[in-house]
């Protein structure tokens, strides 16, 4: 009876990390709240504070260029 409640948990665990991480990296641009939150956590990473970002910035985050913040700061609460 004691090997179940090793048993039970562990296997729980395997299925919930396999659900989890197959397939972690599709799909490969950012979708719905990602659009403001890892830009955001990415311009506060760079620069230590939140920095706006220009129009289609999405475009370029998933190019593979961050690099496009400006230079204002921007207020996030919320996705607007």
């Amino acid at each position: 009876m004691r090997l179940w409640f090793w048993l039970i948990p562990a296997i729980t665990a395997v299925i919930g990390g396999i659900l989890r991480f197959v397939r972690l990296g599709d799909p490969h641009s950012l979708v719905f709240d990602e659009t403001y939150y890892v830009k955001d956590a990415y311009s506060f990473l760079v620069s230590g504070y939140e920095r706006s970002w220009p129009d289609k910035a999405n475009d370029a985050f998933n190019a593979g260029n961050p690099n496009v913040l400006l230079n204002s700061p921007e207020y996030v609460v919320h996705p607007r």
